[in-house]
Order: C-alpha cells, then structure tokens, then sequence
C-alpha cells in the first residue's frame, strides 16, 4: 500500500507489547513480540452469536451489587436476556460512555456516568477501570494459553486514546489503568490518528513505495465511534515522524451517523414507539443497531441507475411494527403513506428499503464537518505541500464516506489501508516498541505558570500592578514555557527557576493558553488545568531556597514536576490535572 522504505524499531526493554483500542462503540486488542515488532496478533475470538469478530463492543454490565458481571458481546446478551425476564431493573449497564472524556472541563475522581436507563450512575472512573481490567484480563487469558511462560512484567502496555483530548482526559484515562492493576511504568498513552500514521508507514508497505519517501507529507484522517482526529506528517530520513501542525479534530465519528438513524426511526414511529421498543426489546434493539453498522456500507457516492431511485434495505424488527400499529393505530405501509418519507422509503416483507439520497443524509453532517475542517487545515503554511490523505478508522470503510473525501480532495492522493478500523490498534502495537517514532509534535497551547514578577510601566498593565513589602508587582502574569504552535522534541524539558511560596508547601497553577503569547492568566482563551504542590520538609530559611519546575513537553502526555534545591532533605512532586 504505502508509505516508507524505512522499518526503523528501536529495540525495547520488554519482551511484548499489547495494545488497546479502547474505543467509543467497539474495543479490542493486538500485541507483537520484541523480536518480530511488525509481525502483529489481533485477539479475533469475540462472538457475536453469529461470526467472530476482531473486536467487542464497548458496554460493561454490572450486578445488582455494582460488582462487574461481564463486558462486551458477553454483556449484551446477558443484559437483553434479564429484560427479556423483567429482571434488570437492579442490574447496571453502560455502553458508549467514552465521550464523556471529550472536552469536559469538569473531569475528575468523582466524575458519574449514566447507565444505559439514565437512572442511576456511577463514578466513571470505577466503569473506565472495569472496562480495561477487562481488556487486560482477556489478553493474559488468550496469550498465556499460546505461550506459556510469559509472565505480566515482561508486557508493556499501550491504549490509544484520540488525539484532540485535553489533558485532563489523558490523565483520567492513566489513572483508570492504574486502578486497573496496569503498572505506570509500563503504560503509554498513544494518539489514534498518530499511531494509524506508523501503521501506514511501518507495516502496509507496496514495494512500489518503498523508495524515495523521505520528506513525504501526508494527513491522517482517523474517524472512529466518537471522534475525528486528524493529524499531519512529514516522514523523516531516520524513518521518524515530524508533525507538520497541531492535532485537531471534533465529535463527527460514526456515531452520530447512527444518531441519525435513529431520528430518522424517531420521526416515523413517534418517540413514544422507539422509547417502548428500546426499553422492553432491547435484544432486538440492539440486534438492529448491528445490522444497521453492517448494511449502512450499501450507502454509496454514486447511484447504480440514474433513472430510479437506489434503495438501501434494513430489517425492521417485527416488534417494533407491532408497537407502532398498536400506538400509532396505522400498519407500517399506511404510517409511511402519511410521513413526510412517504417518496423515500417503502417497506417490504420485514424489511424497510431506504432510498439512498435520505441515507447520504445521515452521513452528510459529520463528514460534511471533517470536509470544511481539512480544507481549512490544508490553508495553513506548514501543510501546504501535502500531497496524500490517508484515511482510517471504522467509517473509514465506509464506500460514501471513501467517496465524499475523494471527490472533496480530487487533487490529493487518497489512501485507504486494508483493515482501516484496525490501523490504529496494529499502529500502537509498533509505537509501544518505538515510541520515538514520532520524534517532533507541535504545541497546540501554550503552557505556563502563574506569578509575580517586578512591575514594569513598559510592559505591564496598570490594572495588575500590587504592593507586597513596599514593591510594586504585576500580579496574574502568564509565565510562558512552551509556545501554542511551538514544535518540540520527544521528551524536550524546559525548567524555569521559582520562589518557595510558604514554609510548608508551595503551590504553582499551571495554565494553557490557545493564544500563542499570553500575557496574563486571566485572559479569555487562558485556563488553569492542575496545580503542582510541593511540600517543603525544611522550613527553615525557606526563602534561600529555589524551587525548580520543569515540563516535558513532545511526548503523548504532558509532564510537569518540582525540586526543591538547597535543601538537605530533597523534596519532588508531579502535578495534577483532574482538579475536584
């Protein structure tokens, strides 16, 4: 397929890697060893009832005591069958709740997700938890049982996670794996549009590709269950991976595909008839859903016949045609008759044909938003001599979705990997063996701490001028580290020098600005994000002291700490970012 002729994998410390796709509607996991990185398992033992599957969905079912039950396919089915009985009522189960970590400002310990009925809740980082323990449970299961001597530590782990989180998410995210028993020191975090691009690079590779890909630049277009993240690359002699811009993206991934579905239901059948029919059928439900992630691949670009209409076909649940006629007072031909689809759709036998130009809908809004968001991004300076696309993630094997970008990008090169919804999993298999394969990233905030400094007329506002002992200070100053659009090294430190605030312990906000030179943290576009606490063991003379801050920047995480210094009894800590 593409993209470089080189396989450069440094040679890690652990005898293998496993990767978890953690993702909003389906997850699942890959692993390679040490001595073959790029010869990847994909765990495809996940039963639907049907076929086998390369993943699982994203749903965990909890007892009547909240005490974990089953996750995935094993927790659909056990959950259908108690409403099948009418015994659900004290079960909990929770599905597509990885969201909730997208842009939430608020996220912390005590953060609560909705169950499936909206009723009860439950602290997200107890489901998060669950969930991964799970992931990780399973994998030792299946890998133990090929190789027999492999013990836990001779694993590093790594779940992607989209790369447009803010850093709150990412930490939420560590610490749920930490509560699952995952061992920090073994954990990485790797961005999902990042970890498709090393896939493309190190694994699907044309041998009419393999020369002279040195400096190429390209975009990554990663559309999953929740989110698009898109990224750009320019491949580095080393085989290493430069970002070109800051990461970005937006809730447009298949889901709300699915959502219009649903409205679309919604609008024929009342409200009333789809809350009935999820609520007392849920098997069916969500038997339909599937269905619907299957068959919603005939929606294509172009009509086969430009004289008639193209229909796409679904199979409607005969239990949801008796809710309707029984709260509708109408068989589902006369309901259709009198909707405003009465010239899109028309049923047959069990089944409701869609004309094709109704179901493009469901698919416009989101990838209408990806459409305008990539045309705006290929207007910027750093990424105009992209010339490929590459296009990964569940709806990326989507034929309308493939066509639609091709047709918006006709002058690119457009590039769909075999297995586009595992891109990204295989790709973090190769970047937890390698993660300095992405040797450069851009900053998209900048980064800093607030403090006082000596006021200047010159430089400083009047308004944040303050007295302390008779000086005359600029309060609320915006002490810049790192710069938004900045391009950093993997692991690149930056320390600045600080005052201890008090004898016992000193406390320093970090903040982030989108502004590329924040003056003061009180800005609009400027919030705090953590506080790194510093407790001082040695209070005496504590005024001699200095402390010493230092960011790292360029990894997939942000990692700020502190050192006391001039001390006999050093002092450290590591901020953070889930503030209550």
């Amino acid at each position: 397929m593409f993209l470089s002729n080189m396989n450069r994998i440094e040679k890690s410390s652990h005898l293998l890697v496993a990767a978890f796709d953690f993702g909003n509607t389906f997850s699942g996991y890959a692993f390679s060893f040490r001595d073959k990185p790029l010869e990847i398992h994909a765990n495809n033992t996940w039963n639907n009832g049907s076929y086998l599957s390369l993943k699982t969905p994203t749903c965990l079912l909890l007892d009547p005591e909240e005490k974990y039950h089953s996750f995935g396919y094993e927790a659909e089915k056990k959950y259908t069958k108690l409403v099948e009985r009418d015994e659900h009522q004290s079960w909990l189960f929770f599905r597509r709740f990885k969201m909730l970590l997208h842009k939430n400002k608020k996220l912390n310990r005590r953060t609560t997700v909705k169950d499936i009925t909206g009723k009860r809740r439950m602290f997200a980082i107890d489901i998060f938890s669950l969930s991964i323990r799970y992931l990780r449970d399973h994998f030792l299961s299946e890998v133990r049982n090929h190789y027999f001597d492999i013990e836990e530590t001779d694993i590093q782990y790594v779940i992607t996670i989209p790369a447009i989180w803010d850093d709150n998410g990412k930490q939420f995210m560590r610490m749920a794996a930490l509560q699952a028993d995952i061992d920090n020191e073994r954990l990485t975090l790797a961005l999902e549009p990042e970890a498709a691009s090393i896939c493309c690079q190190k694994i699907s590779v044309d041998s009419k590709d393999k020369n002279n890909m040195s400096g190429l630049q390209y975009i990554v277009i990663d559309i999953g269950g929740g989110t698009a993240d898109i990224t750009a690359h320019r491949i580095n002699a080393n085989g290493t991976l430069t970002e070109l811009y800051k990461a970005s993206g937006g809730p447009w991934g298949g889901m709300y595909v699915d959502n219009n579905f649903l409205n679309f239901l919604e609008d024929l059948f009342g409200e009333q008839v789809m809350s009935c029919f999820k609520e007392e059928y849920l098997e069916d439900y969500l038997d339909m859903l599937r269905e619907f992630e299957t068959n919603k691949r005939q929606v294509t670009y172009d009509d086969c016949d430009e004289q008639e209409q193209t229909y796409v076909s679904f199979k409607l649940p005969s239990a949801l045609r008796e809710i309707s006629e029984k709260e509708n007072g109408k068989v589902l031909e006369e309901l259709i008759n009198s909707s405003s689809f009465s010239s899109d759709i028309f049923s047959k036998k069990d089944k409701i044909r869609v004309g094709v130009e109704l179901a493009r809908k469901w698919f416009d809004g989101p990838i209408n938003d990806i459409i305008h968001h990539v045309e705006d991004l290929l207007k910027q300076p750093q990424v105009r001599q992209v010339s490929t696309l590459i296009l990964v993630g569940g709806m990326a094997e989507s034929p309308y979705v493939q066509e639609k970008i091709r047709y918006a990008f006709s002058s690119k090169r457009l590039i769909i990997p075999t297995d586009a919804g595992l891109a990204v999993l295989k790709g973090a298999v190769v970047f937890g063996h390698d993660p300095m394969s992405i040797s450069v990233r851009v900053m998209r905030y900048s980064y800093g701490i607030e403090m006082f400094q000596r006021f200047k007329r010159s430089t400083h506002k009047s308004s944040f001028r303050v007295k302390v002992d008779g000086k005359s200070y600029a309060d609320n100053v915006f002490h810049v580290f790192v710069r938004a659009g900045d391009t950093v090294q993997f692991g690149q430190e930056i320390t600045k020098m600080a005052s201890p605030v008090n004898k016992e312990s000193s406390l320093y906000p970090i903040y982030r600005s989108l502004s590329s030179d924040p003056k003061y943290t009180t800005e609009p576009d400027c919030e705090m994000i953590g506080i790194l606490s510093l407790r001082h063991y040695e209070q005496d003379d504590f005024k001699s002291k200095k402390v010493k801050l230092t960011m790292i920047f360029g990894n997939t995480e942000l990692i700020v700490k502190s050192e006391e210094i001039g001390g006999v009894v050093k002092s450290s800590s590591t901020f953070n970012c889930l503030m209550e």
